[in-house]
């Protein structure tokens, strides 16, 4: 009898075990890791509560190892740790090439076009936007233009009463892809500009102060008066940064308004990533794709296929959260094309 109900307790609790066993391994393909780019930072955290949220349910559970945990930490410090087991994807502000890709056994799709904007502060000494043209951008970022009533500044503002105020250059100091597209755009407008500073995810800046992560970026140019950062325009508004009209090859100044952004994103062969010659005098110049990478190898299946629900969610319910942050969603007819690509190469449903 005593045997009997030993047996019978190791039994109780072996069956308890077992059912937290179960409770906390629930879910456990549903557990992301990803890094990457902080131009998308504000998407990609925002887009993975509400697909925590449906996962659940609607409800406010969701298991405990049901996770989207996202490092920002720049699209090259992504793309590196993609060597790490435990990182399921990256995301980067532009495309890698095939060499690349096959460097970290991984394939790309683009999830989000978004645009890159001059900020400044001036406080509230000037009201109406600047307007800058890249050729003055390049001067301001190279140190030849040093105050904010220089007369080349002054040229392109008429209508605006500019300080004697010195500039202070903000500048991303990892590898970044918002300095890879903010250096490309200035080496295809500016003469020059390739052979002196160059184009990449890191360059070597002439002057100003280097910050690490979009975040740092705008909150140094936030508490300095007569700063200049390049950010991702969603951020630099929510950082109460005023942001600048571009000047376009249309010679128009634009500012970076979803029309705008909208018109310019036409001319993107999104799936590559380069970007034509923006003839339309309403499309703003500076726009960025944003590309997911994520791991091919058979060896991590439940984790891509948990990666792919992930984005497959952000195609299919993601369009209203990604305008309502400043981003532009990719046309329906693309993100379609894009789930085939991934049921073609990953087998029928694997996506879904």
């Amino acid at each position: 009898m005593v045997r009997r109900r030993f047996i019978m307790t190791l039994g109780f609790f072996g069956l308890v075990g077992l059912v937290i066993a179960l409770l906390f391994n629930s879910g456990s393909s549903d557990k992301l890791i990803g890094a990457g780019s902080t131009f998308a930072q504000p998407l990609v955290q925002r887009l993975a509560q509400d697909y925590l949220t449906s996962q659940a349910g609607g409800s406010d559970w969701s298991a405990s190892s049901a996770s989207v945990d996202y490092e920002a930490v720049g699209s090259l410090g992504g793309i590196m740790r993609l060597r790490d087991v435990e990182v399921d994807f990256a995301l980067a502000d532009y495309p890698l090439s095939e060499a690349a890709l096959k460097d970290v056994d991984s394939f790309q799709f683009p999830i989000a076009v978004g645009s890159i904007s001059p900020a400044y502060n001036l406080g509230s000494r000037v009201s109406s936007p600047l307007k800058l043209s890249p050729d003055l951008l390049a001067a301001i970022f190279t140190g030849q233009v040093k105050t904010w009533n220089d007369a080349r500044i002054v040229a392109e503002n008429s209508d605006v009463v500019l300080p004697d105020l010195a500039i202070q250059v903000v500048f991303r100091s990892d590898g970044s892809g918002t300095t890879q597209n903010f250096t490309e755009f200035l080496s295809s407008s500016v003469k020059g500009w390739k052979d002196s500073v160059g184009s990449g995810v890191e360059v070597k800046w002439p002057v100003g102060t280097g910050m690490k992560g979009s975040s740092k970026v705008a909150e140094q140019v936030t508490k300095t008066e007569g700063a200049i950062g390049y950010l991702e325009t969603g951020q630099a508004k929510r950082a109460g940064l005023k942001v600048a009209a571009v000047r376009n090859a249309a010679g128009q100044y634009v500012l970076p308004e979803r029309a705008a952004v909208l018109a310019a994103s036409q001319t993107l062969a999104i799936a590559s990533g380069s970007v034509a010659s923006l003839t339309s005098a309403d499309a703003y110049p500076l726009v960025a794709v944003v590309y997911a990478v994520v791991k091919t190898g058979e060896n991590i299946r439940s984790d891509r296929e948990a990666a792919l629900r992930f984005f497959n969610f952000l195609f299919s319910e993601g369009a209203g959260r990604i305008e309502e942050l400043g981003y532009l969603p990719l046309p329906q007819n693309l993100t379609a094309d894009i789930i085939q690509q991934w049921k073609t190469r990953f087998g029928q449903g694997k996506a879904s």
